[in-house]
């Protein structure tokens, strides 16, 4: 193996990261989806709360999916066991951000048209469901 080789590896390799990361990202964010249209119908959520809108959730879902991608690669490049690490790291951040629909609960209509607790509570699984797809695609081994 040459230089070159050596280091066209990891340019190579980061490439299927993120093509990992992007297809994870697709199917977080139609899972998202299909959970936010069935909550909004099934819970009679107002038409005018945004954090169950399919835009709001697929431009979220994909922004949060790619830079957890980036944050993987950050780990990878400076850990030696950087699959636990991220694992730990992308558990902890989907509880942290529950504190997000949790603070709407008893938030009032002035603050955010549309919110009910109803439709703050709908979106913990929009939260929680990015993160084990996100492991899954990143940190599975190769057989």
């Amino acid at each position: 193996m040459t230089t070159a080789d050596t280091l066209a590896a990891p340019a190579s390799s980061a490439r299927t990261i993120w093509g990992r990361g992007a297809v994870a990202a697709l199917v977080a964010a139609v899972l998202n989806l299909v959970l936010a249209i069935a909550a909004a119908a099934v819970f009679d959520i107002d038409s005018r709360f945004i954090g169950l809108q399919p835009v709001p959730v697929i431009a979220a879902t994909l922004i949060t999916m790619m830079a957890g991608t980036g944050v993987f690669l950050l780990i990878r490049r400076f850990a030696a066991r950087p699959e636990r690490i991220f694992t730990i790291v992308a558990l902890a951040f989907a509880v942290i951000s529950v504190a997000s629909p949790l603070s709407l609960l008893g938030a009032s209509q002035a603050s955010q048209p549309g919110v009910s607790d109803t439709a703050a509570l709908c979106l913990i699984p929009l939260h929680l469901i990015p993160a084990p797809v996100l492991l899954a695609a990143l940190t599975r081994r190769k057989a």
